[in-house]
């Protein structure tokens, strides 16, 4: 009964999800009839924004950062009233999370950025119409002074979330920089086992060890010159080979 309850439940989302879609389209069309972007470009940016939302719900991440962009455009066209910096970062903030689902983590940053800048310049101008207000104005002043404390809070959400996305941003590159090197050290050997095919017992793990410690491979038995310890003219430390016999290793002699 409880699986069927849960069936149920989620079959109604479904629908009430699939009837505001198709509410929103029914919008979106009267309003590009009736004037377009020139007359309702506010209307229909709030339309698209309204649509990415729900695919987001779908998890549709893609199609979710099309309806974004389309409504970005829509709220920057010149037809729109300026201010309207919150309403930028809204749809920025957006992008930035579904981008990051997609794991497209610069472009995710560049829209937090952005929606970070709408943020500052949204507290100005609330800030400006505070200071602008009678000092009888007690309701408007708590109402504006709320809006103030929820833009501070949305401000340090977003710098929190361009912290993180910094971070997985540098750690990305440091496992590029690691497997670029990796596979220069195969190439290096001459391919993934060193030419010396399954059972060579050199290759891929030989080549990373060398590009790892910058040991030089094939040393021939020679003594590795690993430099000058202390200043001037101190003594060298060498690294001595070694060659396998039986039973275990034993140190070359010089």
């Amino acid at each position: 009964e409880e699986g069927e309850e849960e069936e149920g439940e989620e079959e109604e989302v479904i629908d009430d999800m699939q009837l505001a879609w198709e509410a929103l389209e029914v919008s979106r069309s009267i309003y590009l009839a009736d004037g377009g972007a020139a007359k309702h470009a506010k209307r229909l940016s709030e339309v698209h924004v309204t649509l990415g939302d729900i695919l987001n719900e779908q998890e549709k991440f893609e199609d979710a950062v099309a309806e974004f962009r389309r409504a970005l455009e829509y709220l920057e066209s010149e037809s729109v009233p300026t201010p309207r910096h919150r309403d930028l970062a809204e749809i920025h903030y957006k992008l930035c999370l579904s981008l990051t689902y997609l794991d497209e983590h610069k472009d995710a940053l560049d829209h937090c950025e952005k929606a970070q800048t709408s943020l500052v310049a949204a507290s100005l101008d609330l800030e400006a119409t505070l200071n602008a207000l009678p000092e009888d104005a007690n309701e408007e002043g708590a109402k504006l002074n709320g809006q103030l404390a929820d833009v501070a809070a949305v401000a340090a959400e977003l710098a929190d979330k361009a912290d993180e996305l910094r971070t997985a941003i540098q750690q990305r590159a440091s496992l590029k920089e690691a497997l670029r090197s990796a596979m220069m050290a195969v190439e290096k050997e001459g391919g993934l086992f060193g030419g010396k095919g399954l059972g060579g017992g050199e290759g891929l793990v030989a080549a990373a060890a060398a590009a790892a410690f910058g040991a030089a491979s094939n040393s021939g038995g020679k003594v590795q010159d690993l430099g000058v310890v202390g200043r001037g003219r101190g003594r060298r430390v060498t690294l001595q080979p070694v060659e396998q016999v039986e039973g275990g290793f034993e140190e070359e002699k010089g």
